[in-house]
C-alpha cells in the first residue's frame, strides 16, 4: 500500500482546556498516533491532526464539532481511509453514540482504528468483544466521574455554599464559594428590586433607573430588562442555594441575602408576568382570639351565630387629641371589650391550667403509645436496611473470593468491589441513623411535656391554625367568654388540673359535662393531634 495515495486522520483529544494547558496528555496521544500510522504504512498529514479540548460525555457527542468536521474532510478527500485515535475514550464516552459515528465513518469508507492495535480486524470476535468492553468502560467511568463530582457539588450546596459564578451584585470572598456584596452594584439592585415588588416602578423603569444611576454588568455593558427579569426570578437573592433541578435546593446559604423570600415570590410573579392573587386576611395576628365564643350568644337562641371579632377604632378627634382603641366585639350582641383586658383574662385563665404531677408518667405513658405507629415505621426501616446491609456484606465477600480465583480479572474485580464498599458505608449511616429511635421519643416527649408546662407561654406563641388544633386537644368543649369578660370552658384535657380549685377532678372545670373520658380517649387524642 502506497503512502502516497492512501491518507489518514487523527483525533487528539482532552476533556478541558486546562488538560491540554498544564498536561502532556496531546502530546502523548499524538506520538502514539504517529507510530501507528506508521504501522499502517499511511500518510497523516499535519492538518490532518485534530487537536481538541472537548467533552465527550454521553449526549454530547453526534454534533460535535471536531467529529462533524472530520467528517466532511474524509467525505472531501478519497484517499483518507483510516480515522486514528488514541483509546475509545478519547474519542468518545457513549455506547450508543461511539457505534453510529463509527457506522457513519464505515459507510464513507473510513475505518476507526486505535494507536495501540492499528492492525486488529473487526472480522476478530475477540477484538470485537474488548473493543465493547472498553467502550462501556468509558462510559461507565464518565458517569462515575458525574455522580461523584454531583455528589461533592450537593455537599457544597447542603453546606450553604454556591458552586456556580458570581451572580450580578455580588463578588468572591477569600472563601470558595462564599459571595459577598459587590458595593454600590448590591445597593442598586436592591433598591430597584424593592421598587418593583412594592409597586414604586415598574420592570422597564427600574432597568433605566439602575441604568441612569450608573449600574453595569462586570463586562461594562448595561442592563437590559431581560437580565433583571432573571435576577427577579433567581432563588439566589433570597438566599437559597441551588444548582438546577439535578440538585437539591438549601434555602439557608451562606451568602448575603438581597431580600426577603416573600419579596422574592412577588418579584417572580411579576417577572413571570402572573398577575398576584388576591387573597382575605382572616387572622389578623394582631387579633389572635378572633372566633372566641361569646357565651350568652354561641349557646343560646342564635347558636353558632355569636363569636368575637377584632377591631381598631378611635376617638375621632384630630392631632395630638387623636386616640386609638384595639377592641373585640361579638358578632351577634354587640358587646365589646378592650383587647388587652381580654388578653389579660385569658392569660389569667391559662396560667391557672396545670400539668398535674400525678398523672404526667400516665401522660408519658401515652405518648409512648401513640408514638409506637412512629416506632413501629422505624423498626421496619431498620430491618429492611439490616438485610440490605447482610446482602451487600455477602456480595463483597463473594467478590473477594472470586478475586483470589480470578486473577487475570483483578482490575475490574477491584473496581466492583469499590463500588460495593460505598454502597455498604452508605447503607450502614443509614442503619445507624434509624436505629436512633429512642432519642427520637425523648426528644418528642421533652417537646410534649415543656409544651404542656408552659402553657401560657406557648399558646400566645401558636399561629391561628395550630391555636385551634390546641384548643381543640386540650379544651374539647371551646373556650367562651360571658358578658362580664370571664374566660372559662366546660372540660379541659385529662392531662390537666385548674389551678384554682384542686378538688375539682381532673379533666373538668365545674359539673357540666364532665370528666376526662379515660386514658384510651388521651390516646386516641393525642395520635390524631400532637401527631
Amino acid at each position: 500500500m502506497s503512502q502516497a495515495t492512501t491518507k489518514a486522520v487523527a483525533l487528539c483529544r482532552v476533556s478541558t482546556s486546562k488538560q491540554r494547558l498544564y498536561g502532556n496528555s496531546l502530546e502523548a496521544q499524538e506520538k502514539r498516533i504517529l507510530e501507528a500510522a506508521n504501522i499502517l504504512n499511511v500518510l497523516l498529514p499535519d492538518d490532518y491532526i485534530w487537536r481538541k479540548d472537548v467533552s465527550s460525555r454521553k449526549g454530547k457527542n453526534l454534533k460535535r464539532k471536531d467529529i462533524m468536521e472530520i467528517f466532511a474532510t474524509c467525505k472531501n478527500d478519497r484517499k483518507i481511509k483510516y480515522f486514528i485515535v488514541d483509546e475509545p475514550d478519547r474519542f468518545m464516552r457513549s455506547i450508543e453514540e461511539y457505534y453510529w459515528w463509527k457506522v457513519e465513518f464505515k459507510q464513507i469508507g473510513v475505518k476507526l482504528v486505535f494507536a495501540h492495535k492499528p492492525l486488529a480486524s473487526d472480522d476478530d470476535q475477540n477484538h470485537i468483544f474488548d473493543e465493547l468492553i472498553d467502550v462501556y468502560r468509558a462510559e461507565s467511568s464518565n458517569q462515575e466521574r458525574s455522580r461523584k463530582a454531583n455528589d461533592k457539588m450537593q455537599a457544597r450546596i447542603d453546606d450553604g455554599y454556591y458552586p456556580g459564578y458570581c451572580r450580578t451584585g455580588y463578588k468572591k470572598s477569600d472563601m470558595k464559594g462564599l459571595h459577598v456584596p459587590d458595593e454600590p452594584q448590591f445597593t442598586l439592585l436592591q433598591t430597584a428590586y424593592r421598587d418593583v415588588v412594592y409597586g414604586r416602578k415598574t420592570v422597564r423603569e427600574a432597568t433605566e433607573w439602575l441604568a441612569e444611576n450608573g449600574f453595569r454588568l462586570k463586562s461594562g455593558k448595561k442592563f437590559d430588562i431581560n437580565k433583571l427579569k432573571r435576577v427577579l426570578k433567581e432563588p439566589y437573592y433570597y438566599g437559597a442555594v441551588t444548582m438546577g433541578k439535578n440538585f437539591k435546593i438549601n434555602e439557608h446559604g451562606r451568602h448575603q441575602p438581597m431580600v426577603t423570600k416573600e419579596e422574592w415570590e412577588v418579584a417572580n410573579r411579576i417577572a413571570r408576568g402572573i398577575k398576584a392573587k388576591f387573597t382575605v386576611k382572616r387572622h389578623n395576628p394582631q387579633f389572635p382570639l378572633n372566633g372566641l365564643l361569646c357565651q350568652e350568644c354561641y349557646f343560646g337562641a342564635n347558636s353558632k351565630q355569636g363569636k368575637f371579632t377584632g377591631y381598631e377604632h378611635s376617638n375621632g378627634k384630630k392631632g395630638n387629641s387623636l386616640k386609638r382603641y384595639q377592641r373585640y366585639h361579638c358578632r351577634n350582641c354587640g358587646k365589646s371589650f378592650l383587647r388587652d383586658e381580654l388578653h389579660e383574662e385569658m392569660s389569667t385563665f391559662i396560667d391557672n391550667v396545670k400539668l398535674d404531677d400525678t398523672h404526667k408518667q400516665e401522660l408519658i405513658a401515652s405518648l409512648r403509645k401513640a408514638w409506637s405507629d412512629i416506632e413501629q415505621e422505624a423498626l421496619d426501616k431498620v430491618r429492611r436496611l439490616q438485610t440490605k446491609l447482610d446482602l451487600a456484606e455477602a456480595q463483597k465477600m463473594k467478590l473477594i473470593l472470586s478475586l483470589a480465583e480470578n486473577p487475570e480479572l483483578k482490575k475490574d474485580l477491584q473496581e466492583i468491589i469499590t463500588l460495593k464498599k460505598e454502597e455498604i458505608n452508605i447503607i450502614t449511616g443509614e442503619l445507624e441513623s434509624a436505629q436512633d429511635i429512642e432519642a427520637d421519643f425523648n426528644e418528642f416527649v421533652e417537646f410534649s411535656l415543656d409544651f404542656v408546662d408552659n402553657l401560657k407561654t406557648n399558646w400566645w406563641s401558636l399561629d391561628h391554625e395550630d391555636r385551634v388544633r390546641c384548643e381543640q386537644l386540650l379544651f374539647p368543649q371551646f373556650l367562651r367568654v360571658n358578658e362580664k369578660r370571664k374566660v372559662s370552658t366546660p372540660e379541659i384535657s385529662a392531662i390537666y388540673r385548674y389551678g384554682k380549685n384542686k378538688k375539682t377532678p381532673v379533666g373538668a372545670l365545674n359539673a357540666i359535662s364532665g370528666g376526662p373520658g379515660g386514658t384510651r380517649t388521651l390516646d386516641t387524642l393525642l395520635k390524631r393531634q400532637v401527631l
